[in-house]
């Protein structure tokens, strides 16, 4: 529900498993102190590259991203504009091991029990079956290289990026049709990247569009570095946040009656 619940529940989760060879042997800080600490002093980078051009962005996201880098500048962060790599390289990189690595952990259960699976589920997953070994092997390269451009460009002299998480805010239920992807659903969330990469990224409301639904922007950082991305986005929360805003009575009770039905 806030920042703090995050560094509460990830100072629980990491750290070294013995049981685990994949995990890594880092130190774990006290996270729920580390997000108290405040924003001075950190180096902020922003990239509108991604999201500020494009038509199917909507303008209160990139109003409400500028309004949080003028927060982090007043109480005492370094914020400037970087370039990134393109987005699309990031999304097309990701969508091959997506596909290729849920097929393959999925292969036995699709072939024989494919209707087992929700629609979209198995339209998503089954291209993985056309994926060959030289398209994997080349996606693995080009997230290798997509992970050294922003350790270097971008953390090797900033502390956190700020990005935008979603281009619009939720969709209709009625939106969605019944293939994917849905033809009127426009909300790309642009979170892809960073699964790539396996940067640490964190999701911040930072209010409401006029639609009256919520948007939020993303702050992400170095590998290992949590400490970093919780304290700006504790900063942004405690300035912007509007976490305890709820449904007018009218929608709420029509919910209630929804769900007693």
């Amino acid at each position: 529900w806030t920042v703090g619940d995050a560094a509460a529940a990830l100072s629980v989760v990491a750290g070294a498993d013995p049981a685990d060879p994949r995990t890594a042997d880092v130190p774990v800080p006290d996270y729920l102190a580390e997000s108290a600490r405040g924003v001075a002093g950190l180096r902020v980078a922003h990239s509108p590259g991604w999201y500020a051009g494009d038509p199917a962005t909507m303008p209160e996201i990139a109003t409400g991203i500028e309004r949080a880098l003028r927060v982090l500048e007043r109480l005492g962060a370094t914020v400037e504009q970087v370039g990134l790599p393109g987005y699309e390289l990031f999304n097309a990189c990701g969508r091959v091991i997506f596909a290729a690595e849920a097929f393959s952990a999925h292969e036995r259960q699709l072939r024989t029990h494919p209707r087992s699976f929700g629609r979209f589920t198995y339209q998503r997953i089954m291209p993985g079956a056309g994926i060959c070994a030289a398209d994997l092997l080349r996606a693995y390269q080009v997230r290798r290289h997509l992970t050294r451009a922003l350790s270097g460009t971008v953390f090797g002299r900033y502390d956190v990026l700020i990005t935008a998480c979603g281009q619009a805010t939720a969709a209709r239920w009625d939106d969605f049709g019944p293939d994917w992807p849905p033809p009127k659903l426009v909300n790309d969330m642009q979170t892809i990247p960073f699964s790539v990469t396996g940067h640490p990224a964190l999701s911040v409301p930072i209010g409401f569009a006029g639609n009256g639904l919520p948007i939020g922007l993303q702050v992400v950082g170095r590998a290992f570095d949590e400490a970093s991305v919780l304290r700006v986005a504790a900063a942004i929360e405690a300035e912007l946040g509007q976490r305890r805003t709820r449904p007018s009575e009218p929608v709420a009770a029509a919910e209630q009656a929804g769900r007693t039905r």
